[in-house]
């Protein structure tokens, strides 16, 4: 039976999606369950925006994300090497959702004062729509 060890975190770049759910130089998924690992990989990162909400990132260990997302340790640590480096991809994660809000709101704006208000106004009403979110890049990203 031949062993089974965990690609380089390198080598599972090229496979994995972004935090805003593309992958790297147009390539795709893996073919076999590629969408059960997003969803997995989705599952664990809102788990996180939860718990992060409630309880603040020192709570955020795997076993309680796991137990939040309702996937096993096992699953975690297929997808990521340590605590550590799946809160980078969370904190990854939200940027991209608050960045995808202000780009798409400044879009049509042409003066730069304008781009600004209206980003500002976009980030703050995202912000307010996802205080989990929120409290992961404003509050907790200090204490992480």
């Amino acid at each position: 039976m031949p062993s089974r060890t965990k690609p380089a975190p390198e080598d599972r770049r090229d496979t994995q999606a972004t935090p805003n759910g593309h992958h790297p130089a147009g390539k795709s998924p893996p073919r076999e369950g590629g969408h059960v690992i997003e969803m997995q990989r989705r599952r664990l990162l809102t788990a996180t925006v939860e718990v992060a909400f409630e309880r603040g990132v020192q709570a955020l260990t795997v076993a309680t994300i796991c137990e939040r997302a309702g996937l096993s340790r096992k699953t975690f640590y297929s997808m990521y090497e340590e605590r550590e480096e799946f809160l980078l991809a969370a904190f990854d994660d939200a940027v991209a959702q608050a960045r995808q809000e202000v780009v798409q709101a400044v879009a049509g704006e042409r003066r730069w004062r304008e781009r600004v208000r209206t980003g500002l106004s976009a980030l703050l009403a995202f912000l307010d729509r996802e205080p989990g979110v929120g409290r992961l890049l404003v509050v907790e990203a200090l204490g992480a």
